[in-house]
C-alpha cells in the first residue's frame, strides 16, 4: 500500500512539474514569437518600411502585449503621417496648393514637421498671387507699351513725312541760295566794273578840272592881253 501511494504521489508531482514546464517553455516560445516580431517590425521602421505590424501580440507576458501593440500603434501613425505629407506633396509638385495638412492629428516633432509644411504651401501661395499681380500689372503694361508703340509709329512716319517735306524745302533753300550767291557774284562784278569806271571818270574829271583851268588861264591871259592892247590903242587914239 504505501508503495502505491508513494507511486500515485510521484506521478502526480511529475505530471506537475511536467505541466510547468510545458507552460514555461510556452511563455519562452511565446516571448521568442514576440521578441522576434518586435525586433523585426522596429528594424523596418527604422529602414522606412511602414507596412509590416506585430502579428502575434496575446502572449501570456502583458507587458510585452503592451509593447507590441504601442508599436503597432506607432507604425499606424507614422504610415497615416506619411500617407498625408506624401500625398500633399505630391498635389504641390503638380502645382495644386489646397490641400493643407490638419496640425491637430500630430503632435510634437510630426506638429512642427506639419506647421513647416502649411507655411511652405503659404509661402508658395503668396509667391504666386504676387507673381500674377505682377504679370498681370506687366500684362496692362505691355498693352501700354504697345500702344505707346502705334503712337511712336504713327509719329516717325509722320515725322518722316515732315522730314520729307522739310528736305524738299531745305532744297529750294539751297538752290535759291546757289541763285543769290551767283546773283551776288554778278553784282559783285558790277560793282568791280562800277568801281573802276568810276575811279576811271574820276581820273577824267581831274584831267577836266586841270584842262579847264590850263583854259581859263589861257583866256585871262588873252583877255588881258586884249584889255591892254585896248588902252594902247587908246592912247594912241588920243594921241592923234
Amino acid at each position: 500500500m504505501m508503495n502505491g501511494r508513494a507511486f500515485k504521489k510521484n506521478s502526480q508531482i511529475t505530471k506537475k512539474i511536467t505541466n510547468i514546464c510545458n507552460i514555461l517553455n510556452k511563455k519562452n516560445d511565446e516571448e521568442l514569437q514576440i521578441f522576434g516580431e518586435i525586433m523585426l517590425v522596429s528594424e523596418k521602421l527604422a529602414s522606412g518600411i511602414l507596412v509590416d505590424n506585430i502579428n502575434f501580440t496575446s502572449s501570456s507576458n502583458f507587458k510585452l502585449n503592451y509593447i507590441a501593440k504601442t508599436i503597432n500603434s506607432l507604425a499606424k501613425d507614422l504610415k497615416n503621417s506619411i500617407e498625408q505629407i506624401k500625398k500633399t506633396l505630391l498635389l504641390y509638385g503638380e502645382y495644386n496648393y489646397i490641400s493643407k495638412l490638419d496640425e491637430s492629428l500630430v503632435q510634437n516633432d510630426f506638429r512642427v514637421l506639419f506647421q513647416e509644411i502649411n507655411n511652405l504651401r503659404q509661402t508658395i501661395t503668396n509667391m504666386l498671387i504676387e507673381n500674377k499681380s505682377n504679370g498681370l500689372t506687366l500684362q496692362n503694361s505691355s498693352e501700354v507699351l504697345l500702344k505707346n508703340v502705334d503712337k511712336l509709329n504713327f509719329s516717325s512716319s509722320k515725322a518722316a513725312s515732315s522730314l520729307e517735306e522739310t528736305s524738299a524745302a531745305l532744297d529750294d533753300v539751297t538752290s535759291n541760295i546757289r541763285k543769290n550767291t551767283n546773283n551776288i557774284l554778278k553784282v559783285s562784278d558790277l560793282s568791280k566794273n562800277i568801281v573802276s569806271c568810276a575811279n576811271i571818270g574820276e581820273d577824267l574829271a581831274l584831267k577836266t578840272s586841270k584842262s579847264m583851268q590850263n583854259i581859263a588861264k589861257e583866256i585871262k591871259t588873252i583877255v588881258n592881253s586884249a584889255t591892254l592892247k585896248a588902252n594902247e590903242g587908246i592912247q594912241i587914239y588920243q594921241m592923234i
